[in-house]
């Protein structure tokens, strides 16, 4: 068991990042060793009079994080032999943001030869009309035969109004109203 502990004082709201960031400091100036283990939930939460459910949270996001590890029945252990770069999450929430950056492919050796098999195989078996297919068949309708006297383009014609960073469909004519 480590001697560190987090100093209560220090504790802001929301206090499960402010304790996962002592924590988080702790582990990168050296304090706390790679492979410590860091006290039971229960204990920590008792020594800083905090709820369980606190100091679990902290613990969740130490492991997200990376820096710890926990195993049900042994407990949690700091693990910083892996070393990745700073994760490209947002540290805390700003306003009502929903940060997606955190999602990452399981890249374990065997998936990433899996992978490699999977698009060797595209390769070798795709044919080209699906490679190069980038418009949906189903949701917009195909250009009409000879080029729809737009000189060979489709779409409305090119115009400061109309210029858009996005394709949009021609608008549907108004339906009739029911009787």
């Amino acid at each position: 068991m480590t001697l560190w502990q987090p100093d209560p004082a220090l504790i802001r709201r929301p206090a499960y990042q402010s304790l996962a960031d002592q924590f988080a400091r702790a582990i990168h100036d050296g304090r706390l060793a790679n492979g410590a283990r860091l006290p039971t939930h229960r204990r920590l939460a008792d020594d800083l009079k905090l709820s369980v459910q606190t100091v679990s949270r902290a613990y969740e996001e130490l492991i997200r994080r990376g820096l710890i590890s926990g195993e049900i029945g042994r407990g949690s252990f700091v693990q910083t032999q892996r070393r990745e770069p700073e994760p490209p999450y947002l540290p805390e929430r700003l306003g009502e943001v929903i940060d997606l950056s955190i999602l990452k492919p399981v890249c374990e050796p065997m998936h990433l030869e899996r992978l490699k098999q999977a698009l060797g195989w595209l390769a070798e078996n795709l044919p080209s009309s699906s490679a190069l297919s980038f418009r949906p068949n189903m949701v917009f309708p195909r250009p009409p035969a000879g080029g729809g006297g737009g000189g060979g383009v489709w779409g409305p014609p090119a115009s400061p109004q109309n210029h858009s960073r996005t394709h949009r469909p021609p608008p549907r004519p108004p339906r009739a109203p029911m009787r």
